[in-house]
């Protein structure tokens, strides 16, 4: 019975592992979409920059947030 235990112990632990690693990839692959879709949409130079920077601080935080 203790065998059985610890089993779904480590299986749950496993599908924790899948489940975090499977949202930081998503977080990453939205760090290198922003950087690959650059500055676009804004009529102006200084609003395509603060736009960028904003959403790829963003991006970057869910990238930290998703490897802790």
């Amino acid at each position: 019975m203790a065998d059985v235990l610890s089993v779904g112990v480590n299986l749950e632990a496993f599908s924790q592992a899948i489940s975090a690693i499977q949202a930081l990839r998503s977080s990453v692959s939205r760090v290198f979409d922003c950087l690959k879709d650059g500055m676009r949409n804004k009529e102006t130079l200084e609003g395509r920059e603060k736009a960028f920077i904003a959403h790829f601080q963003d991006n970057l935080l869910s990238v930290n947030r998703d490897l802790k």
